[in-house]
């Protein structure tokens, strides 16, 4: 049986009031952030099977997985260092900003590659004079190019630093404090006996890694010495590896919001206990998009706000949409137009799965039942660009002639947003970027309806749980709100906001 991200919520609450959580410590780092976040991962994929990846390997075969993939791993990133060599940045010259992200934020925009988290940062902060480096991660041996800006390729060296981490892991001496840790885990297995609990040796092993991944980190800040670190995601473990690291060259650190962070989010809401310094692995500020998500860090605890600060700054992603007339929103306006006239429906739904299960038997019969009426743009998420092809056999297997695949999650979700009626999703975060259009979403899974309660408490957010329902919704919400084009109210220039930003920070990037 699966939990819910509230029951979750609670299993975690549960342990930080019933254990020292803030003490623990390995060889001087409080591990409780690396705990807390597997913990939740671990608690909400028990119980939730994903047919179509699981696949049972022989034993030799699962022997030569881990080798296969650093091979492929290494040949992509030399075919797309060659292929864009132009857009190959040097981590040797000195810059003001630097950034780590993923290229899979990367959208395409007019032939390019662009990263949607870090790309309006970049082009701000050139805008005002200062210089940015951008390391780029692949961790799925994918590259997408021709990149919009240069970035720096380090997922290569960051494999040859895990690769020596696995091998010294067992000379490194410890000094650790985990009173409660062996208790904890035991209370777990009465919960979950097949989760996979973090237990002080597989820690022990994430810690290292941790510690190397700092230092290759630290070897590049003493290069390029910047005043500030922006991280998309930073609840990962290079992320939180970089964070480490800039913390102990004293330079702060910035996690751009990337998706939802709402109180059942293990990496943003519900901080209960917080030592009195912070925790090494937590950025110094959180980047939100609106009040809501600055508020789910500001309300848990006194502290944490006092050392991880919440600022409002908006989604720059987004307001790059705002300008009605610019040539960025005509060309994609002139694609979207042109590929709705031929359709000849009448209401066009956007179906956003986060993963395949998300694409539930009762979806596909509401689609053949709405043939008629409505037209489905069905895109595959961003980080999963591999699992096109199932879907495409699922679509093609129902005899789903009303869909469209590749324009769908080719196309910037911002030029989608802006000409479809509703929006149907398990629980993708596409929930809030449809929300600034004005469109409703419909949830198909009642485990993530407490991700968005602002939304469903406006009514603009509801519940679909069977084909009938799904339907009903649909012809209800698209009369309710109409079936017209999609603007965004006007913004400040992601300019003004990010000068505003550095402005507030007590060691301000001079501008």
């Amino acid at each position: 049986m699966s939990l819910t991200n509230a029951q979750i919520r609670a299993i975690i609450n549960e342990i930080e009031n019933k254990y020292p959580v803030e003490t623990w410590v390995m060889n001087d780092i409080h591990v409780w952030p690396l705990v807390r976040i597997q913990l939740s991962f671990e608690l909400f994929y028990a119980g939730r099977n994903d047919s179509s990846n699981t696949i049972k390997k022989s034993g030799i075969i699962a022997a030569l997985t881990p080798l296969k993939r650093v091979f492929k791993s290494i040949f992509a990133f030399c075919k797309a260092y060659i292929t864009d060599l132009e857009h190959n940045a040097s981590s040797d010259n000195l810059v003001d900003c630097l950034f780590l992200s993923y290229t899979i934020h990367r959208t395409l925009l007019s032939n390019k590659w662009f990263d949607k988290f870090c790309d309006p940062y970049v082009d701000a902060l050139s805008a005002l004079g200062l210089k940015s480096l951008v390391l780029e991660m692949s961790a799925k041996e994918e590259y997408r190019i021709p990149r919009y800006r240069q970035s720096k390729f380090i997922q290569p060296a960051l494999e040859g630093v895990l690769i020596r981490s696995k091998c010294r892991g067992k000379r490194v001496s410890w000094h650790e404090e985990l009173t409660g840790f062996a208790e904890m885990i035991e209370s777990l297995k009465k919960i979950n006996p097949e989760i996979s609990m973090p237990a002080p040796e597989n820690l022990r092993v994430k810690v290292v890694e941790l510690i190397d991944l700092k230092a290759y980190f630290k070897r590049i800040l003493a290069k390029v010495r910047p005043s500030i670190v922006f991280i998309a995601e930073y609840y990962s473990l290079c992320g939180m590896a970089l964070i480490l690291a800039c913390r102990e060259c004293g330079i702060r650190t910035v996690d751009i919001q990337h998706g939802v962070q709402g109180d059942d989010h293990a990496a943003y809401g519900f901080w209960t206990k917080v030592p009195a310094s912070g925790y090494e692995m937590l950025p110094s500020v959180f980047w939100c998009w609106s009040d809501y998500e600055a508020g789910v860090l500001n309300k848990w605890n006194p502290d944490f706000q006092q050392i991880h600060r919440a600022f409002v700054g908006g989604n720059l992603w987004l307001d790059l949409w705002r300008e009605e007339h610019s040539e960025l929103v005509e060309y994609y306006d002139n694609i979207l137009d042109r590929l709705k006239s031929m359709t000849g429906r009448v209401t066009h739904v956007l179906l956003t799965p986060s993963q395949l299960a998300d694409m539930k038997e009762w979806i596909f019969t509401a689609m053949q039942a709405s043939s008629a009426e409505c037209f489905w743009w069905v895109r595959v998420h961003p980080s999963r660009f591999e699992q096109r092809d199932i879907v495409r056999d699922m679509l093609i297997k129902h005899g789903l002639n009303n869909v469209n695949l590749d324009h769908a999650t080719d196309l910037p979700l911002q030029a989608l947003l802006r000409h479809v009626d509703i929006n149907v999703t398990a629980s993708s975060s596409t929930v809030l970027d449809a929300e600034c259009y004005g469109i409703p979403s419909v949830l198909t899974d009642i485990s993530e309806i407490t991700l968005f309660p602002e939304q469903i408490a406006s009514g603009l957010v509801t519940t679909a749980f069977n084909a009938e329902e799904l339907l009903d919704v649909i012809k209800g919400q698209t009369e309710k709100m109409g079936k017209a084009k999609h603007v965004l109210k006007t913004a400040p220039s992601n300019r003004e906001v990010v000068k505003k930003f550095l402005l507030t920070c007590d060691e301000a990037v001079s501008i």
